[in-house]
């Protein structure tokens, strides 16, 4: 448990301390830090609820060849399955894909947090849960928060190809990330002209299309989908309405200073929209609560950002004070209730790495 504290601790004593660290300072701080960040996550050993999971589901990619990634249907995604064959191919296991996984999911964490104006304290947000629970626990989709984050900042910089080959390329780790392509849509319907809007129309309508076209070929694991993530009422997460609540929060104090924030960071809508949803996955939650938890998991960037950004609103240095501080305790509770009374927590006690179980 020791591990999972020292991963909050460190970044929320450093978030504390007075910003006074030159720039060389500060990146060495941040590469350091993220180096640990990705050998704990990527090379961890035996931890994680869907650890098991993947050893039995994809223990013959040691016997097929590379073309059958292709050519026949898995409930897999692709861009995961690559990494696993090559990796398994390699004798490096699940630990060697779980490293690269590691890497390309923080690539995009700590871009979104240095793109804030309070780094450190995006960093201590999404420790609890993304962190310590969801690169952990959900490696595909991990990887898929990972790359939509990175999008996130290109959307935020009005880089819109990139945003969406993000979206591409993220999906190829998990699919649900597709449906998040709405969030650059929505984002920017009144800001382009009319011609680009007609392109960002006829490619979001493609995607629904194709999806039909190609997704005859499983239908089993449409049906397997619908089942467990929607209609199976035994199928439901615990906690579901809370996590997302934690969303709902800053998505409300985001409401409250939106003019402010149009005119110092320009992106409002943006992050508009994202409350938005933030607010229908939570009704939606009660109705099917493991489809709103996983899609939520995309949105958390929502907590990040409003806690670093919101600060820059408060004039008074003791308010800021104590708003830091209120946010690190929320947060501080989290990672406590999580780990003492979460239901399927022991699958990450106790922490293992192959770096100190080899000895």
């Amino acid at each position: 448990m020791i591990v999972y504290w020292m991963m909050f601790l460190v970044p929320m004593v450093i978030g504390l301390l007075p910003t006074t660290a030159d720039r060389t300072l500060s990146k060495v701080q941040w590469v350091m830090y993220s180096i640990t960040l990705i050998i704990l996550v990527g090379l961890r050993d035996e931890v994680g609820g869907d650890w098991r999971n993947y050893i039995s589901n994809y223990e013959h990619f040691n016997v097929i060849d590379f073309s059958d990634l292709f050519l026949t249907p898995h409930k897999s995604d692709y861009g995961f399955e690559i990494i696993h064959w090559v990796s398994v191919n390699l004798s490096l296991g699940l630990y060697g894909t779980n490293f690269i996984c590691a890497i390309i999911f923080f690539a995009g964490l700590i871009r979104l947090c240095r793109y804030m104006p309070n780094p450190w304290i995006s960093l201590v947000v999404s420790m609890p849960y993304l962190v310590i629970v969801v690169s952990t626990g959900y490696t595909r989709q991990s990887v898929a928060i990972g790359v939509f984050m990175w999008g996130l900042v290109d959307l935020m910089q009005n880089k819109n190809f990139r945003f969406y080959l993000m979206i591409f390329l993220g999906a190829l780790f998990h699919k649900t990330l597709l449906i998040m392509s709405i969030i650059g849509y929505f984002y920017n319907s009144k800001k382009v002209k009319f011609y680009k809007t007609a392109i960002l129309t006829a490619i979001l309508l493609s995607i629904p299309i194709l999806f039909l076209l190609y997704f005859p070929l499983y239908t089993s694991m449409l049906e397997h989908f619908i089942y467990f993530y929607i209609e199976n009422p035994y199928f439901q997460s615990k906690g579901a309405h809370i996590r997302i609540a934690m969303s709902v929060i800053p998505g409300v104090i985001f409401l409250f200073y939106r003019r402010k924030w149009d005119l110092v960071y320009g992106d409002a809508r943006l992050w508009f929209v994202i409350t938005l949803l933030v607010l229908f996955l939570f009704l939606f939650s009660f109705f099917a609560s493991t489809f709103a938890d996983r899609l939520a998991l995309y949105l958390i960037p929502l907590q990040m950002v409003v806690y670093s950004r919101v600060l820059v609103f408060i004039n008074s240095a003791k308010v800021r004070a104590i708003l830091i501080l209120m946010v690190f305790v929320a947060y501080f509770f989290s990672l406590f209730i999580w780990s003492n009374f979460g239901t399927h927590s022991i699958s990450w006690f106790p922490y293992q790495n192959i770096i100190y179980s080899a000895f």
